[in-house]
């Protein structure tokens, strides 16, 4: 077999393959005599019938599949000799094969090939490092939620401000024969801290059975706010306008739970689990076993909670860096990228999913994608970095911890627990998880040469100054 590149300018080639019947021979025969020693052929005893008669009734078939496995083999061995650094993967060109009459065959697939590309993450970059002032106001809007959700729900019998009011909301219209008649109508629960001041009034002090009557642009002027406070899409809610009705059915009020030892226990509040050395008797070996933990108190609450929102207010500051950094050297670093080639091979490995124009459409994302890996792949290998067992454990415990606070808080397990965790979290969906947390580790610890490259200026802001900005950076 007979590979050769054909290179058309830096980015662009194609791979030409010629295949002689010597090439996939051996296998071919081996293939046709199995299936004579198989086969029940009428006339014929097992393994007598003639040979001709089997390439007749199968060869066509088998000299395809051996072609093609010894093609695909060829073409990938080749690659890797020769260290080409593809761009997504060999596009095949058409070709007129007959596999019933030929025995040689020639072949060609479209390749894209990456780029050289400069890049600068000298300390001539320069970004802010943000510092995010946390105030005894953050601690207390924490503690306010962990309290309302393991709070208690009542049903007063009539409503106040922050209860919710459930209800059926309709509003009146006449239909195509003139009819007075409900042109919307909908059962929900509506959250009175959400409502505007100009029409929340009429929500408050209510009873079931109770019926009035509200505009609902007034209420929620915003289409997204009204969309989910009555269960239907954005562009729907956007025309549903004018005076609306409800008539209540039930009042629900969420009672915060008290700070006491419950409340603590319910949010994993307990003091650092310390091994104790016990014994029994002057000759007896020495035991580890965990001390029986300890329910924090207000202050150490409030103090871990402040440690807490510190931590993460700095993970999402660093986070925030980090889209700028990625960003910047996205935008300010050229590659000639073979854009038609790229184009041709995401319609070919999506076959009948897209479109052209749906192609075209979001091109413009992918290629950001697709320049910042080849920036992060570049970056590991300039710096010298290996992605190791550890740094993905890392990544696999802040995943662990992260799903433990989306159910409903907890503190740090400890470390021994949290490692059986990340194990089984990695071996889990058939590696899918392993391969999601390799790639976080790749995206952080390249990040983390970038940052510790650049020349960074820290900047201390308050916790609504930061959410200004970062609004600002993701539009």
């Amino acid at each position: 077999m007979e590979i050769k590149l054909e290179k058309k300018n830096e980015t662009n080639a194609f791979i030409h393959v010629s295949v002689k019947e010597e090439d996939y021979k051996a296998k071919f025969d081996k293939k046709l005599e199995d299936y004579r020693k198989q086969a029940s052929i009428k006339g014929f005893r097992p393994g007598k019938a003639p040979m001709s008669l089997v390439n007749k009734m199968i060869g066509k078939e088998v000299r395809m599949d051996e072609v093609n496995d010894v093609v695909t083999k060829g073409v990938s061995n080749y690659i890797q000799e020769e260290k080409l650094d593809l761009l997504g993967a060999p596009i095949p060109q058409a070709e007129n094969v007959d596999f019933g009459k030929q025995k040689e065959f020639e072949f060609s697939y479209e390749i894209g090939l990456v780029p050289d590309f400069e890049y600068d993450i000298s300390d001539k970059v320069k970004a802010d490092n943000y510092k995010i002032d946390i105030t005894t106001k953050e601690v207390d809007t924490y503690i306010d939620n962990l309290r309302s959700r393991f709070g208690n729900v009542e049903n007063p019998e009539a409503s106040d401000k922050d209860d919710f009011v459930y209800g059926e909301i309709f509003q009146m219209g006449k239909d195509e024969e003139g009819n007075e008649t409900k042109t919307f109508s909908v059962e929900t629960l509506i959250p009175t801290n959400k409502l505007a001041k100009s029409q929340a009034s009429k929500f408050i002090g209510v009873k079931a059975g109770d019926t009035f009557t509200f505009d609902m642009v007034k209420a929620l002027p915003e289409a997204k706010e009204r969309g989910l406070a009555l269960g239907v899409e954005k562009e729907d809610a956007a025309k549903l306008e004018g005076e609306f009705t409800m008539v209540v059915e039930s009042i629900t009020r969420r009672v915060p739970a008290e700070m006491d030892e419950e409340f603590f226990k319910k949010v994993g509040a307990f003091k650092p689990v310390e091994p104790k050395l016990v014994t029994e008797g002057e000759e007896a070996q020495e035991e580890e076993v965990p001390a029986e933990p300890e329910v924090m108190n207000e202050e150490e609450f409030r103090n871990e909670i402040m440690t807490r929102l510190k931590e993460d207010y700095a993970k999402e500051a660093e986070a925030l860096t980090d889209i700028y950094l990625r960003r910047d050297l996205i935008e300010n670093t050229k590659m000639d990228l073979p854009d038609e080639f790229l184009k041709r091979w995401l319609m070919f490995a999506n076959e009948g999913k897209f479109t052209t124009e749906q192609i075209e459409e979001e091109y413009p994302e992918f290629i950001k994608e697709m320049k910042w890996s080849l920036l992060q792949n570049r970056i590991l290998k300039d710096k010298e970095v290996e992605i190791t067992k550890e740094d993905i454990m890392v990544e696999a415990r802040k995943e662990i911890q992260n799903m433990m606070m989306r159910m409903g808080g907890g503190m740090q397990l400890p470390e021994d627990q949290m490692d059986n965790m990340a194990e089984s979290f990695l071996k889990a969906e058939d590696g899918k998880h392993y391969q999601q947390i390799a790639t976080q580790a790749m995206r952080n610890r390249s990040m983390k040469a970038v940052r510790e490259s650049v020349s960074l200026k820290d900047k201390v802001v308050s916790e609504e100054e930061f959410a200004e900005i970062a609004e600002s950076l993701n539009k």
